[in-house]
């Protein structure tokens, strides 16, 4: 437990003006990360003040600033400080002028309170469960202290190593409760639980210790002394105190049996909102719980860690104390010195509310600067420091410990073998430099994959008490050995239930790029990840970059296909059920969920070294968490809810409230009735609701929904889900457990009591979209040749490296269960057969499925849709696809309704459907009834859009920048800009402003006019937007509503309610991705262009341009009236696709021009480059399917790029061999 520092000093003594120069800025700490947190449980910087006098000191009305120009930059309320004492003041920005007033304290157990108490050996039994509520006990009960020795003790027990108490007490509100304090006077150490959850310990170490085990230290009680209790705020009281009974239980742990004296004192109190009933709070804690102020201020600033000036002033603005400090290292201060208060020293540990004693240094050393980086050598390359200093010695380990003073001295090194270098700087009087930390591997070792290289303590790895990839000294008998070291000690794979916390230790990571290029390195710190997964050989790790290790941010691009650069934490996992059999199962998965509307973990297949030492293939994943999606969707952390299903439904993050009044919403209610169903869709993203659902069903996921089910929800956003873990599907275990020909719908999550789909399935529109996105994925992701070439792909990525794999690992779980993991890949013949089960599962749950859907909702069969379009100028959305090549045909399900609509390219118009080249449709939105009376199984329908070339005729008032999710650090809130494209003044009064909702309106206010070539503004928050934009004028709102950050439609109507301007966005390629929460916006090229074309936008500059000409605005030169193309390169589908040998690409040019060729692999790997020189009109470029290299592909998906002139196309291309 973290002691939080409070002052609550009560002086009644005369208080006199003192000379202010009697302040000094003591001590300052301007990166604290893990030490000496506020009252709030937060570790912000702070600076402290010593008053050098020997009467009270007076602060009120005073200054402190860091900024020199500005000293009067915060008032200090009011403050005294008793003589030669200090005061800390936080450094947070949150500006903070209470301190803590406005609540009250009571005390509810005290010294010499009545509690049950045994000790080992005694006449009383101690149950294991004796901390909790339900155990039964007849021990006797007493007063406290208890103990022996000292005469402190009320009750006085016999010499003993341990000592068990409990006492019930009750809470009537916990609505009223602020918070709660465990004071505690003990001698030698204790662990305090509260309805069997640890809230405090000192000085005992392990989880549940027997009261056998002895206390660490000596550790002498206060009371009897003159002084005061140990205090230990209790954190997350919120989910561990019940309304009404609750039970404390404290276990006592003296330094030996024959130690001349033991005691524990305890007392609880509750903060409370200030009333006006009397609270009893103890004497002996009467000075620091009194209803007076209490904790600390905050100032209006920050401090810079890299360093600045801080100043004190009093109220008439005379500087009485002022220090330029420099850079502090995190989690250490720069203070003066106790002895000579004119000298100022780093101290590595900070000492806020009291003298600046312990080691101090006159600075920090020069870290080394090493010849070569981290990376592949041949063996034989030196390593040596560049112009080493004659006053430093340096020092290095390879063994993965951080050098000390008494390591070996460094001058250079010669690579014989993979080396895990740490080198680092020491000079006498000055704290040790950074270490230094560099892997280098032979460069035989880089071969396919990319490489990632752990670092640490071999103890963090291998040490029996905390080594994380060893049992240690706790582990129960059998798989997964639970309380083993890779369980942080828990007995049980449900930790949360059991309070159990991963183990977490330092660590350096470092990932080079499969040429051998280092993509990243910091320091950062490693857990055990998973559950039951932890019992095989090779174990989940998750890495945290946190401040308090260095960074608190990992930069680098790690997955080519994300345009993210910046992660907070990232797994490395070796495939989870899947490690046994392909370890490419739940890549699959991620490849499946990338083509569709929904959240998933992404995926790169890599091999880690732990320590210089080969560990084999792992997978490196997404860690879902907070920054997960916040990295995907741009979403406030104040209004999270991330829920998961993992022994129970708990909260991830945020809390549950919301998803269970969702639950309870869809449980409660009718679903069948269309109003009912209205209303869940405002809490639900049904797409991606119903896409998760239909990929776990077909992937036949075991392991799923008591596990792997996780959901996440903010008030802007509806409830969206998260595709993971799909290892243990797929044909894993079909022996066991849903095999590819088995029924879909006999999966074993279906059977308990999952409302939300048996209470939405029941919807005829529900289960209409959740039939057709099932055909859609049969049609595409689910296509046996498609699913083949995925699993082609990802096992040829691995396929020279697991030979090395299996070599490391192979016959090492031969403990593991053999009905559900077996031992382990132990030949590459197994692997091949077990990759056989993948293909088989591609082409068999295919065959099953589309009876299986037809027999669990009665439909009449299924009918061919063939989609026809001509002349290349534009394509065909079927349901929620968009095919590439035409014609094109599908499978759908009589009995449904299917929808469609035009995607014209560039700038053609959609004129109308053709249907069986009959029947001919204007509307845009094509809704089709696939009626069993008309239609006979296994019919067609041929379906023809019609486009016309050319741009839309002029539009007076056009849509022209659009901004629709804003950075957080400028948060403008949504907004729309609308453009007079005409050379006349237009009344635009009562006219309407809509999104894809209809019941979403905006109405333009009467008399309001827009003048030719003018801009007007409607904005969602006129506040938060005049906050980012004050010189803006011409601006209206509020919208009363807000745009979606997964794609939404803006559309202008006149007053009567006809359609003048619409524009439906997306919010991925090919549209501009950068206005989805990056900072800029949406932006129309120019007001002549088709704003309905992807084309015809792009990003702005950051913050956009509103009521401006647009950043990117170009211009067109008019021919015969008609604009000319804004682009200057079209690239057409590729034929034949798939393709065996060649494939060619059509590519149209308006000009004679350089174009560059990349094509990329399903990983993100460049395979070739070429660059071609187009001619004005159509050219073709061919590939003859060969890498860089000159050797052939295999078969798989690729990716064809064409670049000009900072603009590019991507063609997605299937090869078979």
């Amino acid at each position: 437990m973290r002691q939080i520092f409070y002052l609550a000093f009560k002086y009644f003594i005369f208080f006199q003006t003192i000379n202010a120069q009697e302040a000094i800025i003591n001590e300052i700490v301007s990166s604290n990360n893990s030490l000496y947190p506020d009252r709030y449980d937060k570790f912000n910087d702070w600076v402290e003040i010593k008053n050098l006098s020997s009467n009270v000191l007076n602060l009120e009305g005073y200054w402190i600033s860091d900024d020199i120009n500005n000293i009067y930059k915060w008032n200090i309320p009011e403050l005294q400080i008793p003589p030669n004492s200090f005061e800390i003041i936080y450094c947070s920005g949150d500006d903070i002028v209470q301190r803590g007033s406005g609540t009250v304290w009571q005390t509810l157990i005290d010294q010499g309170s009545d509690w049950k108490y045994a000790f080992p050996g005694g006449s009383y039994n101690i149950p294991q469960n004796w901390r909790e509520m339900d155990a039964t006990l007849n021990w006797p009960e007493s007063g406290s202290g208890f103990g022996y020795g000292d005469n402190d003790d009320e009750t006085i027990i016999p010499s003993s190593s341990g000592l068990a108490i409990r006492k019930i007490f009750y809470i009537e509100s916990i609505s009223d409760i602020m918070s709660i304090m465990l004071h505690i006077d003990y001698d030698d150490g204790f662990i305090a639980y509260i309805n069997g959850e640890e809230i405090a310990r000192d000085n005992v170490s392990g989880s549940f210790p027997p009261l056998s085990t002895l206390a660490n230290s000596n550790h002498e009680a206060n009371i009897y002394q003159g002084g005061l209790p140990s205090e230990y705020a209790v954190s997350n009281w919120q989910n561990i105190l019940v309304q009404g009974w609750n039970v404390i239980a404290i276990q006592v742990h003296n330094v030996g049996e024959s130690s001349s004296d033991m005691t524990i004192i305890p007392f609880l109190s509750v903060e409370y909102l200030n009333t006006e009933e009397d609270h009893y709070v103890s004497p002996i804690l009467n000075d620091v719980l009194s209803p007076q102020p209490v904790g600390h201020y905050h100032t209006n600033f920050k401090l810079d860690s890299d360093g600045e000036q801080l100043i004190l002033s009093d109220d008439a603005g005379i500087i009485v104390d002022s220090i330029s400090f420099p850079n502090i290292m995190a989690n250490m201060s720069f203070g003066r010195l106790a002895e000579n208060n004119m000298d100022w020293r780093y101290f590595d540990l900070p000492t806020p509310m009291n003298e600046n004693l312990g080691t101090s240094y006159m600075g920090f050393t020069d870290p080394p600067e090493l010849n070569i980086i981290g990376g592949f050598y041949p063996y034989g390359e030196e390593i040596s420091i560049i112009n080493p200093a004659d006053n430093i010695i340096y020092r290095f380990t390879t063994s993965g410990s951080d050098p000390t003073i008494n390591d070996e001295i460094f001058s250079s090194i010669i690579i014989e073998e993979n080396l895990m270098l740490k080198v680092r700087s020491f000079r006498d009087g000055y704290f040790p430099s950074a270490v230094i930390t560099n892997s280098y591997f032979n460069d035989n070792l880089l071969r396919d994959l990319p490489v990632v290289s752990l670092i640490s303590d071999s103890n963090y790895f291998f040490g029996s008490d905390s080594g994380l990839l060893v049992a240690g000294n706790e582990a129960a008998n059998g798989f997964p050995f639970f309380g083993a070291n890779w369980w942080s000690d828990c007995p049980h794979s449900n930790m949360r239930e059991y309070g159990c916390e991963d183990w977490e230790h330092p660590v350096h990571i470092e990932f080079f790029e499969s040429d051998g290029s280092q993509g990243f390195k910091l320091n950062a710190g490693m857990q055990i990840h998973g559950h039951w997964m932890r019992g095989m050989p090779q174990k989940a790790i998750a890495i945290f970059a946190r401040g308090k290790y260095g960074t608190d941010v990992i930069e680098h691009q790690i997955f080519p296909n994300l345009q993210i650069n910046q992660y907070k934490n990232i797994l490395l996992r070796p495939s989870g059920n899947d490690q046994s059999s392909t370890m490419i199962r739940d890549g699959l998965g991620a490849m499946i969920a990338r083509d569709i509307n929904l959240d998933y973990q992404e995926f790169r297949q890599a091999v880690l070294f732990i320590n210089g030492n080969y560990w084999g293939i792992y997978n490196i994943r997404e860690k879902i968490n907070e920054h997960f999606i916040l990295n995907h969707h741009s979403v406030d952390f104040d209004n999270l809810d991330i829920v998961e299903n993992s022994y129970g439904t708990w909260a991830n993050f945020g809390s549950t409230d919301s998803w269970n009044d969702m639950r309870n919403f869809l449980i409660q209610n009718d679903m069948s009735q269309n109003q009912n169903y209205e209303l869940a869709n405002t809490l639900i993203d049904m797409e991606s609701w119903i896409n998760y659902l239909v990929v776990e069903l077909y992937a036949g996921n075991n392991d799923w929904i008591g596990g792997n089910y996780k959901r996440w929800y903010t008030p802007e956003h509806k409830w969206r889900f998260i595709l993971f873990d799909l290892d243990a599907g797929f044909n894993q275990y079909p022996e066991e457990y849903n095999p590819p020909e088995e029924n879909i719908f006999e999966n074993s999550a279906l059977n308990g009591g999952f409302h939300e789909y048996f209470q939405l399935i029941v919807n005829s529109e529900f289960k209409n979209q959740f039939i057709n996105t099932f055909a859609d994925l049969f049609n595409t992701s689910f296509d046996p040749l498609y699913l083949t070439n995925i699993i082609d792909s990802l096992s040829q990525v691995i396929f020279h490296e697991m030979p090395y794999h299996i070599d490391r690992w192979e016959n090492t779980c031969t403990y593991c269960p053999s009905n559900w993991i077996g031992d382990g890949i132990n030949s590459m013949g197994e692997w091949t057969d077990e990759l056989e089960r993948l293909y088989e599962f591609a082409n068999v749950r295919y065959e099953v499925g589309w009876n299986n859907l037809i027999d669990e909702f009665d439909l009449g069969g299924t009918v061919n849709i063939n989609l026809v379009e001509q002349n290349n100028l534009g394509k065909i959305k079927l349901n929620s696809i968009v095919p590439d090549n035409y014609p094109w045909q599908g499978k759908y399900f009589i009995g449904t309704t299917i929808s469609l609509d035009p995607v014209p390219e560039f700038e053609n118009q959609f004129l109308w459907w053709v249907i069986n080249d009959q029947e001919i449709i204007h509307e845009e939105k094509l809704v089709l009834y696939l009626d069993s009376q008309d239609l006979a199984p296994d019919s067609t329908i041929f379906i023809m859009a019609v486009y016309s070339a050319g741009p839309p005729t002029e539009r007076s008032v056009v849509i022209n920048e659009i901004n629709y999710n804003s950075s957080d650090e400028y948060n403008a809130k949504d907004w729309i800009e609308i453009y007079n494209n005409s050379e006349s003044m237009i009344d635009i009064s009562n006219w309407i402003i809509k999104d894809d909702n209809d019941d979403h309106i905006f109405e333009i206010s009467p008399n309001m006019t827009l003048l030719s070539g003018a801009y007007l503004v409607i904005c969602r928050d006129s506040l938060a937007f005049k906050n980012i934009y004050p010189h803006a004028n011409n601006v209206i709102g509020d919208l009363g509503f807000g745009l979606s950050g997964s794609g939404d439609m803006v559309r202008v109507y006149d007053n009567v309610g006809n359609l003048v301007d619409s524009v439906s966005y997306d919010v991925s390629e090919p549209w501009p991705y950068l206005p989805n929460g990056y900072g800029p916006t949406l932006e129309l090229k120019n007001p002549d262009l088709d704003n309905s074309n992807y084309s015809s936008w792009e990003s702005s500059i950051i913050l956009g341009t509103p009521e401006q000409q647009n950043h990117n605005y170009i211009s067109l030169d008019l021919d015969d009236e008609e604009p000319q193309m804004p682009f200057t390169v079209k690239v057409g589908t590729n034929f034949p696709n798939p393709f065996n040998i060649n494939v060619s690409v059509p590519i149209f040019s308006s000009e004679a021009q350089i174009v560059k060729i990349k094509v990329y692999d399903i990983l993100g790997r460049n395979i070739f480059e070429d660059r071609l020189m187009l001619n004005i009109g159509e050219n073709i470029y061919t590939w003859n399917g060969v890498d860089k290299l000159g050797a052939d592909i295999v078969s798989g998906i690729y990716f064809f790029h064409t670049m000009w002139s900072g603009k590019h196309s991507v063609n997605k291309i299937m090869c078979i061999k």
